[in-house]
């Protein structure tokens, strides 16, 4: 929750950075080289690599299981632990943050407490988390994703921001197919459009 309460979801880290840190993050073992063998073994050769791996996939394990805080932790423990290259332990801190944030987006997003366009963002910023940690948890982002976005796009619209009402309305469309509250916001964007 504390990345979420510094940073808004949509002003994070621009779309194309945070593909860039995706595609180093979640590259397949097997292109990776490791820097510490002279020989440049492959990561299936390499015997620390082969633990690395276990290591993500018990993070792997856990994430799943929705257990954020011990995939971070998992994670964490194996870059401190001394035993990979530094770039191997900047991808394990990297993908334990990730953990966390995916963590704090969906604390956010499903607390009722908050307004519905702040917990739209969330579950959003959730969902494009989760398909750069594999979409696990994809569907179980999408069922709230759509009831929040219905929500979200008639407080866009009461705040006169119709680009977002629109992105909230055509989001929750396609999650769960028109409904009378996203038709009647497309009708009030519609009348403004037409003044």
């Amino acid at each position: 929750m504390q990345l979420l309460e510094r940073y808004r979801p949509s002003l994070f880290v621009p779309s194309f950075l945070i593909l860039v840190m995706a595609a180093v993050a979640i590259q397949p073992s097997t292109n990776r080289r490791c820097t510490r063998s002279q020989g440049h073994v492959s990561a299936t050769e390499h015997p620390v690599m082969i633990a690395g791996m276990n290591h993500r996939d018990l993070a792997d394990q856990h994430y799943r299981a929705k257990r954020f805080d011990d995939a971070a932790a998992t994670l964490r423990d194996a870059a401190a632990s001394g035993d990979y290259d530094p770039r191997t332990a900047g991808e394990l801190l990297m993908i334990a943050a990730f953990y966390k944030q995916l963590e704090a987006t969906l604390d956010l997003g499903s607390d009722p407490t908050i307004p519905p366009h702040r917990a739209f963002e969330a579950l959003r910023w959730a969902l494009q988390l989760d398909e750069m940690l594999g979409g696990t948890l994809a569907d179980d982002i999408r069922t709230p994703l759509g009831t929040v976005a219905q929500r979200a796009a008639w407080s866009y619209a009461a705040k006169g921001n119709d680009e977002g009402a629109l992105e909230a309305v055509e989001l929750a469309e396609s999650l769960r197919g028109p409904s009378a509250s996203t038709k009647l916001v497309r009708k009030v964007l519609a009348e403004r459009a037409a003044r």
